[in-house]
């Protein structure tokens, strides 16, 4: 099924924004991975809740492998050392909010980044994942 024609929701957005940028990024394939800080600090929240949603760490682990994940030399030299302290400082209280608001032993995880693949019209699909 993978080699069916699909779309990511990524991809309509930077058609959306700028079909140039589209036909460069998807058609020439040229791409480019430019990460921001935001984006870094949003793929280490979302990694370090899905490794304790899958019970692989406790929730009084968590701030201490967010810090270590996020707070690194090399983010802090790419990006300030003030701004990586102001992300760590809004991960510490999203977490903390995560572990004290919900009974976490009445929870049970069904999935996580589940595939999603729908089928459009024709041979097109629709491609993402679930979080």
């Amino acid at each position: 099924m993978n080699n069916e024609i699909h779309i990511s929701w990524s991809e309509i957005s930077d058609f959306l924004s700028c079909n140039y940028k589209h036909y460069l990024g998807y058609t020439k394939k040229l791409k480019t991975s430019s990460d921001t800080i935001n984006l870094i600090f949003g793929k280490v929240i979302h990694s370090v809740l899905e490794s304790f949603l899958k019970k692989e760490i406790k929730s009084v682990e968590l701030i201490k492998v967010f810090n270590s994940k996020f707070v690194t030399l090399e983010n802090i030299k790419n990006y300030t050392p003030e701004s990586v302290y102001k992300f760590q400082k809004q991960g510490i209280s999203i977490l903390t909010e995560i572990i004290t608001k919900y009974s976490w032993d009445t929870i049970e995880v069904l999935h996580t980044e589940l595939p999603l693949y729908e089928h459009i019209y024709l041979e097109f699909y629709f491609k993402g994942i679930i979080d």
